[in-house]
């Protein structure tokens, strides 16, 4: 009733998502446990980011089926159970078939028969009020698989089909239309404790919501007073911007800004040089201030131009050019080598075009030109060899052309000048001062301060000179390790400060202010520093402001604000008006009257429901009730639900009687039999009594009744059965099914080995014993005493006439006979044992008196014949 609803309202936008799980755990197992309830307040914390997050947060909190809760359109009806796999020792590959024409069937089967097994794939794949029972698979078995079945269904007059179920898959929504009912279920339907109280089912869920918000808000209150009062800090000066920011210290607080609130171990060492200076410029005029504060820088500069001297040429600027200088020398080179070869090569003299050769060449170009004789350069044939002074030939005239071509070639000139520009750069580093002797009085006074620096700077120092013996070196390298400049960069930042300092003291008023702002670093440096020593105090502060805003929020996802308006909407509907109405009927219609009890509509804190109370008596009804009057309730708000609901669906009974005594059987009985007429019922059940009770009730009231049974064979269980149990029979019955085996009984007697035939006719006299039994019960009692009854109907008397002395010796000497060949084994292996046309003779005279017996008791009962009260 209104589950549905109550499914569309959780699954809103806006709503906790822990409320999702909740209603989920609730529509499983009813009424949850403090351990149920904890688990959802982990999930709230994880929702709200005080726990630890959770791989399966999202698969808890999706949104909640409305599967088996929204309208029912058309009813459902279970035709059966089929291809059944992996689940505990069921047989597979078997149909357990109801009949599709009864409305009312039960299903009987022994202990250990596979009922159980049976029901809790109904009760997973249907809608069951609680926790649906674990399906597990055969644990004897080393075959492992995953339970799995077909659950045959007729949708209203619809062609039936299969729907499969398989173990943690959700069922169809026809599936879940189908309800199931049982002892566990009905404890459901009750309240915990106090009156006996029955909500609608919407009502329910929303209060156990209720009480698991209200678990969630006292945990959140409790870890709230757990974390304490607000940190205490140091007192620092007011308006201070330290002081300001611990005022303002909240959840949203970053470490980056506690970090940059810190001071540094770097500031905190300072302090006492700041201090000194602070001493010395108080003490000191302007005059003495700039004069020491220039001596200072004037003693660094030197220091800092001799490393800028150095750097200028050696920084990684100044080796990629000289790099750059060398592969362009190189590359030249070679394409004026190949110019030269393709120009002189096969000359008869070695060298030519070497260094040596061109500089000779260039001082004879030099005679011949300043000599005044006009000569040609180079010479022509014709003319003398200024160097040889032989004549010079045609060919040799040539050669010399050649080579002068070759040397005024722009390859060979690009050579040469490339060459001329790398040889400069290596010049200049080759002319690099690396002596500090001069520098050594600075550099032992930084040292005597800051012994890292100095050894940095002559570090550096060093470094340069290996780049330049590796760039002039041979083969000439410039692939380095990065220069260190932290020395350098420390001196300039000293050279700078002191000059700084120097402008700063120009004066009194600017000396002036100069104190006031050291003052000033002074103080925020120590402020600071206490909040570098007071860190892990203010982490922890801001950690606990953290945790209240989540556990704040935490609270505020379990208000029931919402859940009471739900309730509230619901019950103007007029369902609990409804319900309450039904529900007295349903009451009336088991007889409950053991107890005088008024319903009466409650409702506290959000909740409202039926509550059941003894009238005129502060006395609570569990108290006194017993077992079954609890059932009772509990079967009438079963009912009263699908009632109101309007649901036409099969509903399924699991041993609903169990530990009952007859008086409740039989109220449950005629209940049960009486909805059969308004939808299916499937009662299964282990309780032969109670099924012959069934049986009674259905024939009583004239209404069809099919009833089948489950067996076990070996180690598996579950083997349906086309007829119920033989206990179950009744007399018709039993003579029928003892004349299907005259035929296997006359083969075994023809057999001349006849052992066979007597341990079968021992059985088979034995069912015939048991038939007169039911036989006198049935028909000649006329059920005024029977077997599996807990009264004596002595309504029926009136159907029973005289009975006469040969009604006792037909019976007597028939019941003696049956008796005699069933346990007097000696007899039973001699030669008096019946044959089989004594044996048929023995069934043809029971079948003939019990169906003279049937015609008398069919009789109308004669006039004034005294019926019983």
């Amino acid at each position: 009733m209104s589950i549905k609803n109550v499914i569309e309202w959780v699954n809103a936008k806006g709503k906790p998502l822990w409320w999702r799980a909740a209603v989920k755990d609730i529509l499983d197992n009813g009424t949850l446990t403090g351990q149920h309830r904890n688990v959802l307040l982990e999930l709230a914390k994880t929702e709200h980011l005080i726990n630890s997050p959770d791989a399966l947060f999202a698969t808890k909190t999706a949104l909640v089926s409305d599967v088996g809760y929204n309208v029912e359109s058309e009813p459902v009806r279970l035709l059966g159970i089929s291809n059944t796999s992996n689940v505990a020792s069921l047989v597979q590959n078997q149909n357990l078939a109801f009949d599709a024409q009864t409305n009312l069937i039960v299903v009987y089967g022994n202990n250990g028969s596979g009922k159980s097994s049976y029901a809790k794939v109904l009760k997973n794949a249907c809608l069951t009020r609680g926790d649906a029972p674990e399906v597990i698979s055969n644990v004897y078995e080393n075959t492992k698989g995953i339970p799995s079945s077909e659950i045959n269904i007729q949708i209203s007059d619809k062609q039936p089909k299969a729907d499969v179920w398989v173990k943690n898959q959700a069922s169809s929504p026809e599936l879940k239309s189908i309800r199931v009912f049982d002892s566990k279920s009905a404890n459901h339907y009750l309240a915990k404790k106090g009156n006996v109280e029955y909500k609608p089912a919407a009502l329910k869920v929303l209060d156990e919501l209720i009480l698991v918000c209200n678990h969630v808000a006292q945990a959140s209150i409790t870890s709230v007073r757990a974390l304490g009062e607000q940190t205490t800090f140091p007192q620092l000066p007011t308006g201070s911007r330290s002081a300001i920011f611990l005022q303002r210290i909240n959840k949203d607080t970053t470490v980056e800004e506690l970090e940059q609130n810190c001071a540094s171990q770097v500031e905190v060492d300072s302090l006492t040089q700041l201090r000194k200076e602070l001493a010395e410029l108080q003490g000191s005029s302007p005059e003495d201030l700039r004069k020491k504060f220039k001596e200072q820088y004037q003693r660094l500069d030197p220091l800092i131009n001799h490393f800028d001297r150095l750097l200028k040429s050696t920084s990684n600027e100044a080796v990629l050019t000289i790099s750059n200088l060398f592969d362009t020398y190189k590359t030249t080179e070679t394409a004026a080598e190949v110019a030269r070869h393709q120009a002189l090569g096969g000359l008869p003299v070695e060298g030519i075009g070497s260094q040596v050769w061109k500089s000779m060449w260039q001082h004879v170009e030099e005679f011949i030109k300043h000599n005044g004789q006009g000569q040609s350069f180079p010479p022509v044939a014709g003319e003398s060899c200024p160097t040889c002074l032989q004549p010079i030939t045609e060919t040799t005239a040539k050669q010399l052309q050649k080579f002068n071509d070759y040397l005024k070639d722009k390859t060979q000139s690009e050579a040469d000048a490339a060459k001329k520009n790398f040889d400069q750069a290596v010049n200049c580093l080759g002319r690099l001062n690396f002596d500090l002797t001069a520098h050594e009085g600075v550099l032992s006074w930084i040292e005597g301060s800051k012994k890292e620096v100095a050894d940095s700077l002559r570090n550096l120092n060093a470094d340069i000179q290996k780049r330049v013996n590796g760039i002039i070196g041979k083969p000439a390298i410039f692939q380095f390790k990065e220069l260190v400049l932290n020395g350098l960069t420390w001196l300039k930042l000293q050279s700078e400060n002191f000059k700084k300092k120097e402008q700063e003291v120009k004066d009194d008023a600017a000396k002036q202010t100069t104190i006031t702002l050291l003052i000033n670093k002074i103080s925020d440096i120590e402020n600071r520093s206490q909040i570098m020593t007071n860190k892990a105090l203010i982490q922890n502060e801001i950690k606990r402001l953290k945790q209240l805003h989540l556990l704040e929020n935490l609270g505020l996802s379990a208000k029931i604000s919402s859940i009471t308006r739900k309730v509230n909407e619901i019950a103007k509907q007029g369902s609990v008006g409804k319900l309450q109405e039904t529900f007295v009927q349903e009451l009336k219609k088991l007889n409950f009257k053991h107890l005088e009890v008024q319903t009466a509509t409650s409702g506290k804190a959000g909740q409202s429901m039926l509550e059941i109370k003894l009238a005129n008596s502060e006395a609570k009804i569990p108290e006194i009730a017993s077992e079954g009057e609890q059932k009772c309730i509990a079967l009438a708000g079963f009912m009263a639900e699908l009632i109101v609901d309007n649901r036409k669906s099969a509903i399924v009974f699991d041993d609903p009687v169990n530990s009952l005594d007859h008086l409740w059987r039989e109220k449950f009985a005629n209940r049960i039999v009486e909805e059969s007429k308004n939808r299916q019922v499937v009662v299964l059940t282990h309780d032969l009594p109670f099924l012959k009770m069934l049986e009674d009730v259905a024939n009583q009231h004239q209404f069809p009744i099919s009833i089948s049974a489950i067996r076990r064979h070996g180690k598996l269980a579950g083997y349906p059965m086309v007829e119920p149990p033989w206990e179950a029979f009744n007399t018709n019955k039993r003579i029928k099914k003892l004349k299907t085996q005259l035929p296997e009984l006359k083969n075994q007697f023809n057999n001349p080995d006849q052992q066979q035939y007597i341990l079968s006719a021992k059985s088979f006299y034995d069912q015939m014993r048991k038939t007169w039994e039911r036989l006198v019960e049935e028909w000649l009692l006329k059920g005024v005493v029977e077997r599996f009854s807990y009264g004596v109907k002595t309504q029926n008397l009136k159907y029973i006439d005289i009975i006469d002395a040969n009604d006792n010796k037909i019976i007597s000497d028939a019941y003696a006979k049956c008796c005699k060949h069933v346990h007097d084994t000696a007899s039973a292996f001699g030669v008096s044992f019946p044959d089989f046309e004594e044996l048929e003779s023995d069934l043809t005279g029971l079948e003939s008196y019990f169906n003279d017996l049937k015609k008398r008791r069919e009789k109308p009962v004669p006039l004034g014949v005294p019926s019983s009260n």
